[in-house]
């Protein structure tokens, strides 16, 4: 099952699904969404699978996820600048989020994690208790870009659980350089930069989120496309444990 909110939203408000158990499956956010607002979905435990934050997303608020705890891992898009945390660990934007194993941070910047979406530097004891075995008891892998890995370490490293590791070797983290090789009346063909992990032995390329084939180099055509529609690919590697 999957729970679509509709393209065009902006902004998911407060407490806009909190407490909605009977929500179930995984939850697809739109591209359009900028701000997740405080306790946004709060107590959703029927959410599972890996949420995808889109790239818009600038912001996400005071325990807007916290419970949903039944999340396997989380994907955070390009342009996050904020995440909540304080004092109080079960203020955290993911607090109680207990099956989670992983979070991928696809950001050239690292968001800030502080009590306002104003700061502009992360309050390093609200670092510790966002990553807290209270907040996130079984987070293990923090995974970014080779070229990022540095600055999210020398943020955050000192300061989250020494049972959590910071990695560049994600199947999850999208190939870079996805580009058009060329366009047909119903076909498309797509390439992407391989990835230099040695644990990387083919590729999934995905068409508008649903899975379209399956690779073992970077280069992909599809094929009995409908003229005139818009279409929206993306592309991520995959281990030989799948």
């Amino acid at each position: 099952n999957k729970y679509n909110i509709p393209d065009g939203v902006t902004i998911i408000k407060n407490s806009a699904f909190e407490g909605s158990v009977n929500l179930n499956g995984t939850l697809k956010l739109p591209e359009s969404l900028v701000t997740i607002e405080y306790n946004a979905f709060k107590g959703c435990s029927g959410f599972i699978g890996t949420l995808v934050i889109p790239d818009n997303v600038i912001s996400i608020e005071q325990a807007a996820f916290s419970g949903c705890s039944n999340l396997n891992d989380v994907i955070f898009g390009a342009n996050l600048k904020y995440l909540f945390g304080n004092s109080n660990a079960t203020q955290s934007s993911f607090y109680g989020c207990s099956a989670i194993t992983a979070m991928t941070f696809l950001g050239v910047v690292v968001p800030v994690i502080n009590d306002t979406d104003t700061a502009t530097k992360s309050n390093t004891s609200y670092i510790r208790k966002f990553f807290s075995k209270d907040s996130l008891e079984n987070l293990k892998t923090i995974y970014t870009y080779e070229s990022t890995l540095d600055d999210y370490k020398s943020a955050w490293e000192e300061y989250v659980p020494s049972t959590v590791t910071f990695s560049s070797g994600s199947y999850k983290l999208p190939v870079l350089n996805l580009a058009v090789e060329y366009v047909k009346s119903h076909s498309v063909c797509i390439s992407w930069i391989e990835s230099l992990s040695e644990e990387i032995v083919g590729y999934n390329v995905y068409r508008d989120g649903v899975l379209v084939g399956t690779v073992s180099n970077a280069v992909f055509e599809d094929c009995n496309l409908d003229v005139g529609t818009t279409y929206k690919y993306s592309v991520c590697g995959y281990t030989s444990l799948g």
